[in-house]
């Protein structure tokens, strides 16, 4: 099965620690009073103080509480249902973090930063269909840590990727006969890539128990970047939440939703796409398609970078490829480049210079092409600055 290989930057720890405090200003950020040992104790200090409550009650007086978690710039994420018609009584961190700061002329400089209620000043804003919200915060100072994102995509996870990877869920589920709220986090692994039925974006199953409370909790992998929130569990009928799968949306849902509502800036949020990439249009057919959802035996893609420009076209079925092909070529004119071409995929290259709008009507028509013959889009990726208002 030919699949694209997506390059993706990588983060270790020292990178994430060097994406926080180059904003902070700081070198070091841990846990007050804790001594850190282990890879995973060190990554939850570092963002042990990101992560806050979010204490509701309902229409009837029912008290409720959720997880909610800071990206930056004051803006937290948390999952829709956490919040959905109910009324927000109080969001807090929970975590003393010792922050110290190096210098050359005095040597180091420590301060805390102690738990605090923290008001919300703007939104919440709810998805329309996801279960995520996200709301801004007033930053009284800039020391609120803030998680790293993950730069992966819904469009180009395939089944494979973050099997068995070692993650931190970070929340807020009620402990029975404590006096305050109080952060829980837990290890464990990603153990399945999963598309459900009422949702848009890949989730990940995990090997954590699921807990209510937990919900809008963030789930860090050990390299140090947001895999994404806890969502639900999946369970059956009326099963208790603990028996079923801890679920997890993917973090791409959450960065959508910022952009959308805060107009964030992907760059300054540490979050590296692949920008060149004009149009992606991943396709299956159902012999393959009702066996996994996250394969696709057919796509078109278009690489425009204003300087390079080329178009692949794959499919399994190679009586279906030269034909796709001919209908893109008759939409805008191009060449085959038979050393870049392999049995399955067709490499080519534009006549003269297409705009991004005649370039993406090709696609288009090709993808046009694929569902005549019986296939059904499983997802797209689409970047059009090239295209000048």
């Amino acid at each position: 099965m030919w699949q694209r290989q997506v390059q993706q930057a990588i983060y270790t720890p020292q990178t994430a620690q060097r994406i926080n405090t180059k904003t902070l200003g700081f070198t070091r950020y841990k846990l007050a009073y804790e001594n850190n040992v282990t890879e995973l104790q060190q990554l939850y200090a570092q963002y042990a103080g990101a992560v806050a409550y979010v204490s509701v009650v309902n229409a009837d007086g029912k008290a409720g509480i959720g997880s909610a978690f800071h990206i930056g710039d004051g803006i937290f994420v948390t999952a829709k249902h956490v919040i959905e018609f109910q009324t927000i009584v109080e969001v807090a961190t929970t975590k003393r973090i010792e922050v110290t700061k190096d210098s050359d002329q005095y040597g180091h400089n420590t301060c805390y930063i102690s738990p605090r209620i923290i008001e919300i000043i703007e939104g919440p804003y709810e998805h329309a269909s996801e279960d995520v919200a996200v709301f801004r915060v007033e930053l009284v100072d800039k020391f609120l840590p803030k998680v790293q994102l993950g730069s992966h995509t819904s469009h180009e996870i395939q089944d494979y990727e973050f099997i068995l990877t070692d993650v931190l869920v970070i929340g807020y589920p009620p402990i029975p006969f404590t006096t305050t709220p109080n952060q829980v986090v837990a290890s464990g692994q990603v153990n399945a890539v999963i598309d459900v039925r009422h949702s848009e974006y890949v989730h990940f199953v995990l090997s954590t128990m699921a807990r209510g409370g937990f919900s809008g909790g963030v789930v860090m992998t050990k390299s140090g970047i947001a895999l994404g929130l806890v969502t639900e569990s999946l369970g059956t009928g009326s099963s208790l939440v603990e028996t079923g799968y801890m679920s997890v949306m993917s973090i791409d849902a959450a960065i959508e939703l910022a952009r959308e509502k805060f107009d964030i800036n992907l760059a300054e949020f540490g979050i590296c796409r692949d920008l060149d990439s004009l149009i992606e249009i991943k396709m299956v057919n159902d012999s393959l398609g009702r066996l996994n959802s996250r394969l696709y035996n057919a796509c078109v893609y278009v690489y425009d970078d204003d300087r390079d420009l080329f178009m692949e076209i794959h499919c399994d079925d190679q009586s279906l490829l030269h034909s796709a092909y001919e209908v893109f070529n008759s939409v805008s004119p191009t060449y085959i480049v038979e050393s870049m071409s392999q049995e399955n995929l067709i490499f080519f290259q534009a006549k003269g210079n297409p705009s991004a709008s005649v370039l993406i009507t090709a696609a288009n028509a090709v993808k046009q092409f694929f569902e005549n013959a019986g296939y059904k889009e499983m997802s797209i990726k689409k970047n059009t600055w090239q295209i000048k208002a």
